[in-house]
């Protein structure tokens, strides 16, 4: 078997403390192909640019954007820093604090040859800050395809309002813009879902790594962001008569699942004791999905913000923590998987579904 180049692009800032974890897992990966390691630090003042030098290999190199813009941005400026190097390869980013398993690179190798999709998305094991690790449900009982621009990107949509995924492949934007910004956190769901899924997609239902939990300083301007850019592009693309999505019910089930993570932000600020800005999430929750405040969920934590409470607590915390039970893929990958590819071709130009672009097929 071939193996691809692969590009793995570490953005850093101050991360001394957790970057080691994910070089030792880039080093120990069971691969036949060359490892292009490139770690980005951003002017990080604990020891992190010191620690990823003394790292350099052959394949490894460190560069330091000192001075730059540290943000939401940070993942842009790693590409547009190494875009030049290994052209070809594929690529995998990852933030300091993530590892992949041993198998990682080649399970993912194994699953995208020979196939027509762009990239790979994998589930993925989650790490709080305490360390402690949560096996997420998978969205899917068996590896399948997702297909972009079509009512498949919908349904991975509807899986899991919380869930977290490791992409490989598909490329990252060197980009500024709030558009390329978002492409580039595709591997949660929240930011993955709005654009529909714009190419085809191989799942793996198998865990290929162990994703640390995401805590943003500003955690009601993160939810407005994805907000905003969901609004906008769902009016683009009613506004462009070639606009291909998705179908008519991905808007709503963007709101339910948007306002349901704005919800679960909030109760985990409560938990840190941080009520002006869970506050701020749980309000944010109807303002995206108005139908929301009727339902156990909101009232409950409504009634712990305004008098706290166990009962209620140790109820949203039951609920937060249930996942959906997987479901079978659609066009699931195995043995009949020649004959899979040729139906879905067939589905696909067929009468049965047209692409459709959010409602007109």
């Amino acid at each position: 078997m071939r193996y691809n180049p692969v590009n793995i692009v570490v953005p850093a800032y101050n991360d001394a403390g957790v970057l080691d974890a994910t070089l030792d897992s880039v080093a120990a990966q069971e691969y036949g192909g060359k490892i292009f390691l490139f770690i980005v630090d951003f002017g990080s003042t604990d020891g992190t640019l010191e620690k990823a030098a003394a790292r350099r290999e052959e394949q490894t190199a460190v560069f330091c954007l000192a001075g730059r813009r540290v943000g939401r941005t940070m993942a842009a400026d790693a590409v547009r820093a190494t875009r030049e190097q290994a052209m070809g390869a594929r690529t995998l980013l990852l933030w300091p604090g993530d590892v992949i398993y041993p198998h990682c690179l080649r399970t993912a190798e194994k699953w995208l040859r020979k196939r027509s999709a762009g990239m790979l998305i994998a589930e993925a094991d989650i790490r709080d800050g305490k360390g402690n690790v949560r096996v997420q449900a998978p969205l899917f009982t068996k590896p399948g395809y997702i297909r972009g621009f079509s009512r498949d990107s919908s349904e991975y949509v509807r899986r899991g309002w919380r869930h977290a995924v490791l992409r490989y492949g598909g490329g990252y934007s060197p980009a500024h813009g709030k558009v390329a910004t978002q492409q580039n956190f595709d591997h949660w769901w929240n930011a993955f879902a709005y654009k529909g899924l714009f190419t085809n997609v191989v799942y793996v239902n198998a865990p290929l790594g162990c994703l640390r939990e995401r805590r943003y300083a500003d955690e009601l301007d993160e939810i407005v962001f994805r907000f905003e850019m969901g609004l906008t592009l769902i009016r683009a693309s009613r506004e462009v008569p070639d606009g291909h999505v998705v179908d008519e019910r991905f808007e709503p089930l963007y709101r339910l699942q948007l306002a349901t993570y704005a919800l679960w932000r909030a109760f985990l600020l409560v938990e840190t004791g941080e009520g002006k800005a869970a506050e701020d999430c749980f309000l944010m929750a109807r303002v995206i999905r108005p139908a929301i405040a009727g339902e156990e969920c909101w009232l409950r934590l409504e009634r712990l913000l305004e008098h706290g409470g166990e009962g209620d607590r140790l109820w949203l915390r039951d609920w937060f923590a249930r996942e959906e039970p997987a479901d079978a893929p659609k066009w699931p990958i195995g043995k009949w998987d020649m004959a899979t590819r040729l139906w879905q071709q067939v589905w696909q130009f067929a009468s049965w579904e047209k692409i459709s672009s959010w409602g007109r097929s």
